[in-house]
């Protein structure tokens, strides 16, 4: 949030608010700064203002660092929290598309799902061509669908995270059938760790009770198309590929809620063309925390109390992935 509480009308949005516009200009300029640590093609945020902030956010880091970055933010209805979810991205990505979806009116009759206040798709374009190539499949961009998310938060609130889950599977479950590259990441704020012992192998343990909406399985698998049973449409958790004693994403002991899902397609290399392959992925504490880890009261309750060179820039660890063209 920035330092202009006036357009902020729920108690928490005005609590977290910055306290003045001195306290505003240092945490913008030092976002900005972090992120050009690593300056990712495709930067996905959650917990924003609006599309505002994230326009001072890129002027910072033009201003500063002489990086050219765009925005696009979904203007949710969470009226609890006020917060959005949005990107930044810089060139050689073109965004082509955003959509934002609603629940049908059988969707919103049913049990089986739950709205997702905070999400945007952003379809990006990637150019793959090599300046030692004419050939047609050489120079042909991949399309990648970026699905930004922020699900229910606390351990109480697994069911309705579980039927988000759900309602955003279904909603990329036909751009997945099709075989594009699909990447879901964001918030999940999820209790749960990806392990191979999660992965179900036969229909029977994937399948919903039939005498309630309640999956047997945890939100993450859902997330993942686990309730299907054909692994060529199940996205793959990238947490997987990480160091797993570094896998923690929150200041809160233990807790993984930051993670990016990704098709089949983004993890093998496509024959007779370049394409997007991972390369690594890491949680990135270096780029949230300032000097030692705050503690939870202080800060959640008293950050602007805290002297600047102390204050974390957030609670959560970014997660960055790296992908290779070729």
């Amino acid at each position: 949030y920035d330092d202009h509480s006036a357009d902020n009308h729920s108690k928490l949005a005005k609590e977290k608010s910055a306290p003045s516009r001195d306290e505003w200009n240092w945490r913008r300029d030092a976002v900005a700064a972090s992120i050009v640590k690593v300056q990712p093609t495709i930067c996905a945020l959650q917990e924003v203002e609006s599309r505002r902030v994230l326009w001072f956010l890129t002027r910072s880091i033009e201003r500063e660092h002489s990086l050219i970055y765009q925005e696009v933010c979904n203007e949710s209805h969470d009226v609890f929290t006020e917060q959005d979810v949005g990107f930044i991205y810089r060139q050689p990505a073109e965004l082509i598309t955003t959509t934002v979806f609603s629940r049908s009116p059988v969707q919103r009759a049913s049990d089986d799902f739950y709205d997702v206040s905070k999400h945007v798709l952003g379809l990006f374009e990637i150019p793959t061509g090599s300046p030692a190539s004419d050939s047609a499949a050489d120079s042909k961009p991949e399309r990648v669908w970026v699905m930004n998310l922020h699900l229910r938060a606390k351990a109480e609130a697994e069911s309705i995270r579980l039927r988000q889950a759900r309602l955003v599977y279904h909603w990329l479950e036909e751009t997945i059938r099709r075989g594009d590259n699909v990447i879901v990441l964001g918030d999940f704020n999820t209790e749960t760790r990806f392990s191979d012992k999660q992965t179900r192998s036969s229909l029977a343990e994937t399948a919903t009770d039939a005498n309630t909406s309640e999956s047997k399985l945890s939100d993450m698998e859902v997330a993942r198309g686990l309730e299907q049973s054909d692994p060529r449409y199940q996205l793959v958790d990238l947490q997987n590929y990480q160091d797993p004693a570094s896998t923690q994403t929150h200041l809160l002991s233990d807790r993984s809620f930051d993670r990016i899902l990704v098709t089949r397609s983004l993890l093998e290399d496509a024959p007779n063309r370049r394409d997007l392959v991972l390369s690594s992925v890491a949680v990135r504490r270096d780029l949230a925390i300032r000097a030692d880890v705050d503690r939870p009261q202080e800060h959640w309750d008293e950050y602007w109390q805290m002297p600047p060179d102390q204050r974390d820039l957030s609670d959560h660890y970014p997660v960055l992935a790296t992908f290779k063209i070729q």
